[in-house]
């Protein structure tokens, strides 16, 4: 099995693999922001099935390399136990990386949720 477990076929399939090549491209130049924008379709399910895990492994290296938004997101999935176990403090993690973000509303809404970890799960 591939990367990601492909439903489209004949014309998609290779719109879909110039997609993943081109993200493994911007990934090894360091252009995180781009892969994560490349592969959004594809981690969302359109055109082949989810993935959950491997969207998170994808994250990950975004996340990584200094991508905000990636931060972001990995905290969600592992607040919300998407592919893998809750793990708070993982969560915790990337959204204190998130909050250092320069994106305004990325920073905005990690702090937002750090607040309510310490309300919800200051004595854990």
């Amino acid at each position: 099995m591939g990367l990601f477990d492909f439903t489209g076929k004949g014309k998609r399939r290779k719109e879909i693999d110039k997609i993943i090549e081109d993200s493994k491209g911007y990934l090894q130049q360091g252009a995180h922001y781009y892969a994560f924008v490349a592969l959004k379709d594809i981690v969302f399910g359109k055109g082949m099935t989810k993935n959950l895990k491997k969207a998170l492994e994808w994250y990950e290296m975004a996340a990584n390399q200094g991508d905000e938004k990636a931060q972001e997101q990995c905290g969600y999935m592992y607040l919300k136990g998407q592919s893998t176990k809750i793990n708070l403090d993982q969560a915790k993690y990337w959204f204190r990386k998130a909050s250092d973000s320069s994106d305004p509303k990325v920073s905005a809404k990690a702090k937002e949720t750090l607040k309510t970890f310490d309300i919800l799960f200051k004595d854990k």
